[in-house]
């Protein structure tokens, strides 16, 4: 059985850290000069403060690099929700703002490489998409239909033996697709699976950033903008199986 999440990260640092943490390069600045031979004063005020921030801002960045391993290992295993990241930091002896700081330059870091591996038209067209379904507060209206049926794909259909496909495991691909979708832990691919998934989705975005793509994304972000309001208290089965408002059925209040 795995052991309870605060057994997990409340556990010590290992002694290697411990060293590192308490090492001459974090030593006070007083013993270094004396193995040095120095002869400076070794008790002034500026010196001791000069220890303290040195010994701060070392400590600060192993902190970092500890948890950065805790809180990713955790991720890994229980999924990206907020509620796991709540979790993992609850459950953790260090600062509670030094760790959110931390994720926060992080992931700043992503988006910005992120927008800029991405920067086309339709990559525009679809970041427009997703403003417009947190301003309609999309995400509490989902019910994750796309990953349940990816989900019973993957658990009810016969899929060919991977030797038949190259060595692709197609049912592991829709099982990593499904937990995806649902922002749970995804299996490990092997080698040749994960070489499809990878060629796929490289597809998709070469799709994306065509003329035709560039046309279909801005039609559709012309249409989502036009509508005032979703009525999905009515439809709430449409929010997550249809959030472009693509289907001919759905009669949406306009602006």
């Amino acid at each position: 059985m795995d052991e309870p999440i605060e057994t997990k990260i409340n556990q010590s640092p290992d002694k290697s850290f411990e060293r590192r943490l308490h090492s001459t390069e974090d030593a006070p600045v007083e013993s270094i000069n004396i193995d040095r031979g120095d002869t400076e004063p070794q008790n002034s005020d500026q010196s001791l403060e000069k220890t303290r921030k040195k010994r701060a801002s070392t400590e600060k960045i192993h902190v970092y690099g500890y948890m950065k391993k805790k809180v990713l290992n955790h991720l890994m295993e229980n999924g990206c929700s907020s509620k796991s990241v709540d979790e993992v930091i609850a459950a953790s002896k260090f600062n509670k703002n030094s760790v959110l700081e931390y994720m926060n330059q992080r992931i700043q870091m992503a988006q910005k490489n992120v927008h800029e591996e991405c920067d086309s038209l339709s990559f525009s067209n679809i970041e427009s998409w997703l403003n417009v379904f947190k301003e309609w507060n999309l995400p509490e209206l989902c019910l994750y239909e796309p990953a349940l049926v990816i989900n019973a794909i993957a658990n009810n259909e016969e899929f060919p033996e991977p030797k038949d496909l190259d060595g692709v495991d197609l049912k592991s691909v829709y099982k990593f697709l499904g937990n995806a979708l649902m922002g749970l832990p995804q299996p490990n691919l092997d080698a040749k699976s994960a070489e499809f998934l990878a060629n796929e989705f490289e597809i998709l975005v070469g799709e994306a950033n065509t003329e035709v793509g560039n046309s279909e994304t801005g039609r559709i972000n012309q249409k989502l903008e036009s509508y005032k309001e979703l009525p999905f208290s009515a439809q709430n089965e449409k929010s997550s199986i249809d959030p472009l408002c693509l289907g001919d059925d759905l009669n949406f209040q306009r602006k």
